[in-house]
């Protein structure tokens, strides 16, 4: 019994010594709780409600340093249609009015774009309305007539430390991606254009391919497109078959050759659009199948019958209901609606029809 009571009074006095000591403390200090870095996909935004806000947001802000202000073709219906080919407005309109009237799209554009979203936020923390970011940024790529841009919209918090990386152009050819030239960057406080590939387009198309490291307050984050081959940058012409080249691709003849020469009209200097080959060969009139020797036997009849615009319809409405192998557009009509404008102009003039309203 007396020992108990001396071990009870020895406890006691150690549980006082150690509280009343300086050094000791009672609570522990929280500990300084690190961040990291996100990626966050267009289709997974949802996820996050602050981060979803605050693209929303800055998509409304008309100062805003955003994707909108880059000086590439827009999708409105004037600049999205335009060609080099043109330098007077009323071959222009003439394009224009041609494309509406066979139901083509105006805004449809060869513009490819890329995005993600970066986010910082305190490692493993997560509030009830998901999760905490104390930094966001959106990044795009944009793969466009004019070349290939990369863009940092900051949506809250500074700039990104720093942004580098290698870009790869590949360029198509019949079925296969050629490796092509590398360019490699580095920009540090990186925000709005942090690169810019301006080169003339040599392919049918051209896809970049892109691995980033990011940098930001002690944190790294790498970011690759490679095996996707979604950043393509397309070189589509319409016009005189003779006179257009290939490179890469193939000339598709959007009234057929053969058909052309059966009724004594040259296939040489007819309408045609330079195309990807696996596009081309979806196309109705493409083969030695019974369904295109049905089709090409459809056009003869409109040529025997001197119904030019009957069969330039028949072909363009064709094209409407040929899905895109590329998984990107409704239709081949819709990938090539701008090409497809500057064929219906020259074939206007190959068959000798009025242009005018």
């Amino acid at each position: 019994m007396y020992k108990k009571k001396i071990n009870i009074l020895v406890t006691f006095m150690l549980v006082v010594s150690l509280f009343f000591n300086p050094n000791y403390k009672a609570f522990a200090e929280p500990t300084v709780q690190s961040t990291e870095l996100i990626g966050v996909s267009p289709q997974g935004i949802g996820s996050y409600p602050e981060l979803e806000k605050l693209a929303r947001e800055a998509a409304q802000k008309e100062d805003t340093e955003s994707v909108q202000s880059f000086d590439i073709q827009s999708v409105n219906s004037d600049s999205s249609v335009t060609s080099d080919a043109y330098t007077d407005k009323a071959t222009l309109d003439t394009k224009i009015r041609l494309m509406k009237e066979y139901g083509l799209n105006t805004e449809a554009t060869t513009i490819s774009k890329d995005e993600f979203y970066l986010v910082e936020k305190p490692k493993n923390e997560i509030t009830t309305n998901g999760v905490s970011i104390s930094a966001a940024w959106q990044i795009t790529y944009i793969a466009s007539p004019t070349g290939f841009k990369i863009f940092v919209t900051m949506l809250k918090g500074s700039s990104l430390n720093s942004v580098s990386g290698d870009v790869e152009k590949q360029t198509l050819n019949r079925d296969t991606w050629q490796p092509g030239t590398t360019s490699g960057f580095s920009q540090s406080n990186a925000k709005g254009t942090i690169f810019t590939w301006q080169t003339p387009a040599a392919a049918v198309a051209e896809a970049y391919i892109y691995d980033l490291k990011i940098k930001h307050n002690n944190q790294n984050y790498t970011y690759t497109n490679k095996g996707k081959y979604n950043e393509i940058r397309y070189n589509f012409v319409g016009g005189h078959y003779g006179k257009m080249a290939a490179l890469g691709g193939e000339r598709h003849h959007i009234v057929s050759s053969n058909s052309l020469s059966s009724v004594g009209l040259s296939s040489y200097s007819a309408p045609a659009v330079r195309m990807i080959l696996k596009d081309h060969k979806t196309t109705k009139n493409y083969g030695s199948s019974a369904a295109s020797k049905a089709y090409r036997a459809k056009e003869l009849q409109y040529l025997k019958n001197k119904q030019y615009e009957q069969v330039l319809h028949y072909s363009i409405d064709n094209l409407k209901n040929v899905t895109d192998p590329g998984g990107v557009y409704n239709s081949l009509a819709d990938k090539y609606a701008s090409s497809l404008g500057d064929a219906l102009v020259y074939a206007y003039s190959y068959f000798n029809l009025p242009t005018s309203s």
